[in-house]
């Protein structure tokens, strides 16, 4: 608690763990499409490759933490908005006390 604080540490840790859910969720997506369960509408919609590719070492870790692919399906990107505005939504939303007595 020193170094910085509590709720700083959780506001790093929440942001972390949304990139691995996201990146989660984005290997799944990526899967269902490989096994034909879900459309990919658009395949590719564009390709960053030039400027990070995700198929070298160095990319592949990163794609698989944060959920960037360089060469993105439409539903892949698709979902991803859905998640983000979800996930965004989420944290909006005001919070109460579980438990909290009402008076």
């Amino acid at each position: 608690g020193k170094v910085f604080s509590w709720r700083r540490f959780f506001q790093v840790t929440e942001v972390l763990l949304l990139l691995l859910g996201a990146g989660l969720l984005t290997t799944a997506i990526d899967k269902l499409i490989g096994l034909d369960y879900i459309p990919t509408l658009i395949d590719p919609i564009w390709s960053s490759a030039a400027l990070f590719d995700d198929a070298t070492p160095w990319g592949g870790f990163i794609a698989a933490f944060t959920s960037y692919r360089a060469q993105p399906a439409l539903i892949t990107v698709l979902v991803w908005l859905v998640y983000a505005a979800a996930t965004r939504y989420w944290l909006r939303v005001p919070r109460t006390h579980i438990g909290h007595a009402r008076g």
